[in-house]
């Protein structure tokens, strides 16, 4: 009984260790209107290859010509990863329920900070999904999850005196 509880145990980690390594992380813009820095972007997270493929593609175009935005289901928390500059959001996409799209109701467009985050329950617990019209894939993320230290490059010159 041990020890197929050790080996269940073992299995199911191993499972949730390949996930987190497989998952990439995209952050989004969006151009909200009301003049606020939270607004302006947000982070999730995929490791579905459809999903992938199809951010990859928008990313070979120039931001001008990325005319597919979010739609994804809502969850408590930012999971880490859902960030703006040093903003973390109470709030995160689920991982691999979400994809990009050309439409979507009008009921799930709003801006990340102003109205999901301000209204979290709401969005949550009644929206239950977010598809900010005017979102557009940015570029894809490589989160920190240890204790960051910014890389810093310094020219280092002779000394002449």
């Amino acid at each position: 009984m041990k020890i197929t509880f050790l080996v269940a145990l073992l299995y199911f980690i191993n499972i949730q260790s390949n996930q987190a390594q497989t998952l990439r992380y995209f952050e989004f813009s969006t151009r909200c209107g009301h003049n606020e820095w939270r607004d302006t972007s947000f982070v999730v997270a995929t490791n579905n290859p459809a999903v992938i493929t199809l951010v990859e593609s928008e990313l070979q175009k120039i931001p001008a010509n990325r005319g597919l935005f979010i739609n994804g289901a809502l969850a408590m928390g930012s999971n880490g990863y859902n960030k703006n500059a040093s903003y973390e959001f109470p709030w995160h996409i689920v991982e691999n329920d979400w994809t990009l799209v050309e439409v979507a109701i009008e009921l799930c467009d709003g801006c990340p900070y102003t109205d999901v985050s301000l209204n979290l329950n709401y969005w949550v617990n009644t929206v239950k999904r977010y598809c900010g019209w005017s979102t557009r894939i940015k570029r894809e993320v490589f989160p920190c999850k240890q204790i960051c230290i910014p890389a810093v490059t310094k020219k280092l010159t002779a000394n002449t005196n």
